[in-house]
This record gives C-alpha cells, sequence and structure tokens, in this order.
C-alpha cells in the first residue's frame, strides 16, 4: 500500500490552501508524540512547487536561524521528494518556526550536497506562521532552481514524483518522529526513499 497525494494547480491569484487535500503526517514512529499533529498542502503551476506544513505543538523549539542549521533538532517539518518518478536521488527541505532551512540533494544521507550560503529564505519564499495552538511555514519551490540539480525537472499535469513529509523535533521537551508515508525501520531516519509516498500531479 502506497500513500497518495493528488496535487492540484495553484488558482491565478496564488495557492488557495483552504481548498486543497491535506497530507495527514500521522504516523507515530519510534518514539510517542502526544498531542502533536501535522500535515501538509502542495500546488503548482509551470515556474514554482508551492508548499505548506503546519503542526499542533505546545512546546515548540526554535533556536536556528541559519541556511543548513540542524533545524531538525529544534521543531521542524520536513518534504523529501524525488526528482523523478524512478530514481534515487531525492531533495530534503527541513524548516523549523524561525525559517531557518536545511536544503540538501543527492542519493544517501552521507552522499549529499548542501546549498551553502545562498540565502535559502529568500531564494525559496519562506515563510513561518504561527498559529494559536503551533505553527507552520509556506514556500515555493522555483523550478528554475531545481532544474540545476535535474535539468529536465518540470510540472505538469500526469506527472508523478515519490515523496514523503515529516514532523520532528529531535531536542525537544517533547522528542518525536511523524511521518506521512510509514518508515519501517527500526530507528529514526527519515532518509528512506524507498518507503516515499507518490505525489500525482491534476
Amino acid at each position: 500500500f502506497m500513500n497518495i497525494y493528488e496535487v492540484y494547480p495553484a488558482s491565478e491569484n496564488g495557492p488557495q490552501w483552504e481548498s486543497l487535500p491535506k497530507a495527514e503526517i500521522s504516523n507515530v514512529q519510534w518514539i510517542d508524540a502526544p498531542g502533536i499533529q501535522a500535515w501538509a498542502q502542495l500546488c503548482y503551476d509551470q515556474e514554482y512547487l508551492y508548499v505548506r506544513l503546519e503542526a499542533v505543538e505546545e512546546h515548540i523549539l526554535a533556536r536556528y536561524t541559519g541556511d543548513n542549521d540542524p533545524v531538525c533538532n529544534d521543531s521542524c517539518l520536513e518534504f523529501f521528494f524525488a526528482s523523478r518518478e524512478e530514481g534515487i536521488r531525492y531533495f530534503n527541505m527541513e524548516v523549523n518556526p524561525n525559517g531557518a532551512c536545511y536544503f540538501g540533494y543527492g542519493k544517501l544521507r552521507n552522499e549529499r550536497c548542501r546549498l551553502l550560503g545562498k540565502k535559502l529564505g529568500e531564494r525559496f519564499n519562506i515563510r513561518p506562521f504561527k498559529t494559536e495552538k503551533g505553527w507552520g511555514v509556506e514556500y515555493a519551490l522555483p523550478v528554475w532552481f531545481l532544474e540545476i540539480y535535474c535539468p529536465d525537472f518540470a510540472l505538469y499535469p500526469g506527472k508523478k514524483l515519490r515523496a514523503n513529509f515529516f514532523k520532528c523535533a529531535e531536542e525537544s521537551a517533547t522528542p518525536h518522529f511523524m511521518t506521512w508515508s510509514k518508515v519501517e525501520k527500526e530507528e529514526p531516519d527519515f532518509h528512506q526513499p524507498g518507503y516515499f509516498g507518490q505525489l500525482i500531479f491534476k
């Protein structure tokens, strides 16, 4: 069984999040996560992949502020996606409540390149926000930027990509690891593209 999320086109005025489906990040893995909820939403046009992630979280930890800081130790919302439907290389985008971002690309945890010194927040228009019960983040990944790593990358109806969404906070008062598509490993490890679900572009 593979999780599937349908990605709809953005409206002419940009993403209308209230009308788009949610991918529930509801698999609690490796450690209890009492009271924590999270979900993701996507939409697209020819120029951008738009992403919105939100969490219900009482004990929010937000220490890091720089590009490629270890934001997974803070409260963190993450989006991993393969550059092709078949293939082993994937992007990982990890953001904390400050809008600090870790961005990597490659095929294995230890064989990945990081984008350094490029002001990721501005490049991806990262906009963190607070809610009554938690926090979230919105950003837009430019197709031209993804093409640097994957020259034939494009977004169009019928396209399929493999992906996963995560919620974690390794060093918070309530450490947790949550997944959209379950990772069948004994130890915490989000870098498992073999367990990615599927995105289908409508």
